[in-house]
This record gives structure tokens, sequence and C-alpha cells, in this order.
């Protein structure tokens, strides 16, 4: 993302299956400060053919839910402020199965903060 010019990117694809793409928890500091959180910028999907309904994608703080969307077709989205992460949790932006032949990618990009 333009936005997120250093950080991480995760990425996931499946063919009729659940696409999660996941960031694990950041370490814990050596010295106890501040725990380390996990920032989101940004979340993309694809698909390689139109699915025939609405296909649900979701941004997971953890387990919790923190975002989510139905789409149908490419989508890109930008949190120009970010979404902050609970410090400890992984992260992961998940999309819903779109159908028996098709392939659905998801993308999440983001910074240890």
């Amino acid at each position: 993302s333009a936005i997120n010019p250093i950080g991480w990117v995760q990425t996931a694809a499946q063919t009729n299956a659940v696409a999660t793409a996941t960031q694990p928890a950041p370490a814990t500091p050596v010295v106890a400060m501040s725990p380390k959180k996990n920032v989101v910028f940004g979340v993309d999907a694809s698909f390689s053919s139109a699915p025939a309904s609405p296909v649900l994608l979701q941004i997971k703080d953890g387990s919790t839910v923190i975002w989510q969307d139905y789409i149908t077709s490419t989508f890109t989205r930008q949190f120009i402020r970010g979404i902050n992460v609970t410090p400890g949790n992984a992260v992961s932006a998940v999309l819903a199965a779109a159908g028996s032949t098709i392939i659905g990618t998801v993308n999440i990009d983001g910074c240890v903060l």
C-alpha cells in the first residue's frame, strides 16, 4: 500500500474454500515497555471469475471481527489512520469461499507499532 511503505504483507488463495491471510502477533519486547501491536493499513481481494453471490470479507483481531464487507468483484480498501489490533493478537483477513471453481485471493498489509 502507498500509505504503508515499510511493514508486513500477508496473502492467501483458495479454490472454493476460505482464504485466510494472517499476520502473527508481534514478539514481546525484551524490555518491559508497552507491548507491540499490529496495525492494519489495507486489505484487498479478488476472484478468478465473478462469484454468483456476494462473498464475505472480514478482518479479525484474534478471533474477533473488527471490520467486514460483502464483495462481488475485485476490492481494495485502505485504512488511512490504520486499524489497531489488540497487543499480543494476530490479525487476519478472511475471504469466504466463492464457488466450486473460483479462486479467491486475499491480501492484508500493515505494520507493527
